[in-house]
């Protein structure tokens, strides 16, 4: 069965990117934030669970495709 985590860009400033997550069909109800310069990745709600973790390294990959340029929004699925 697949597993898709789905999330979208909340707010951006020149140090941090925060975007909102959760599984597909719930409420993107956490959030989780990533420092631009050292590409650190944090639960700002919850913990650094598999939710987490799958939004994060999507969300880093696609980011690092197109530099200098953070997705508005996307999934993961798997």
């Amino acid at each position: 069965m697949a597993s898709i985590v789905n999330f979208t860009k909340i707010s951006e400033d020149q140090n941090v990117v925060r975007y909102s997550f959760g599984f597909d069909g719930s409420e993107e109800s956490r959030t989780l934030v990533i420092d631009k310069e050292t590409r650190e990745i944090n639960p700002e709600t919850g913990d650094a669970d598999y939710e987490f973790r799958k939004a994060g390294m999507k969300i880093y990959a696609m980011a690092k495709s197109t530099p200098g340029q953070w997705p508005e929004y996307g999934a993961h699925v798997s």
